[in-house]
């Protein structure tokens, strides 16, 4: 069985991903080991009290994970790299707890023939929207964590992996069971 990655957090928030930050936001989509010795900045409106009892975070790209998340995919560094973030709030208060997941490994893994998607053309751009989300089977080979080819911003995880998140009691992690879809008519 595989999931695509999503998540949850008590209010309806994202962080952003700074500008001021010295690599794009979409370095961490190219499946590439990232080498950087300035800090990575997310902006929030204000950091929560409970902020900290999250294990994933919302943003408008890959979530972010924290210390526990990290610890628990520790042996797993050729399909990820973490590195630090500070996340910044209006108010100047800071929190350099959560880590952003880059993860190494692409694949090509969307079964076309059992997933319902649509294609949307707006002016010379061509978007998938996928409906209803099958993964190949044995596409993902030994990887607990990998980005889809086919739409990079989705992260296909395992079985094993949603077994190892149940059993750490991961909080805010929300993974969205293949064929599963929010459509009514599909």
């Amino acid at each position: 069985m595989y999931y695509q990655l999503n998540e949850f957090y008590k209010r309806d928030i994202y962080l952003q991903y700074a500008e001021e930050n010295s690599i794009q936001y979409n370095a961490f989509e190219k499946g590439e080991r990232i080498e950087i010795k300035s800090d990575i900045f997310y902006k929030v409106d204000k950091i929560d009290d409970y902020l900290n009892n999250y294990d994933v975070l919302p943003t408008y790209g890959t979530p972010l994970v924290s210390s526990k998340f990290v610890k628990l995919f520790k042996g797993y560094e050729e399909d990820v790299q973490f590195l630090r973030v500070n996340i910044k709030d209006m108010d100047g208060n800071t929190n350099r707890n959560f880590y952003i997941p880059n993860i190494l490994k692409i694949v090509p893994c969307l079964d076309e023939v059992r997933s319902v998607i649509e294609t949307k053309r707006y002016g010379s751009a061509v978007i998938k929207i996928i409906k209803q989300l099958y993964i190949v089977p044995n596409s993902i080979h030994n990887s607990l964590m990998v980005r889809m080819k086919e739409k990079i911003s989705y992260i296909i995880v395992t079985e094993q992996f949603r077994k190892l998140c149940e059993s750490a009691n991961l909080k805010g992690i929300n993974l969205i069971e293949e064929g599963s879809s929010v459509y009514t008519k599909i």
